[in-house]
């Protein structure tokens, strides 16, 4: 879902499909499955691109 400091309102934001161009616009029932705090914005935004890269769902769930 990407970096947010409030997740909650995020996930409520795809859910209702607030973000018009983006990829989770086309999903319903989104739902949090996974939270890394992190010391910055960029730490978080390559901690998001290193799981996407691995287009796995096992790895996602270990």
């Amino acid at each position: 879902m990407g970096e947010s400091e409030n997740h909650n309102l995020r996930l409520k934001l795809h859910n209702q499909h607030f973000f018009k161009k983006g990829f989770t616009k086309a999903a319903k029932g989104w739902s949090l499955k996974l939270k890394f705090p992190c010391e910055s914005k960029q730490k978080a935004k390559k901690l998001e691109r290193f799981i996407k890269k691995m287009k796995s769902r096992k790895f996602i769930e270990k």
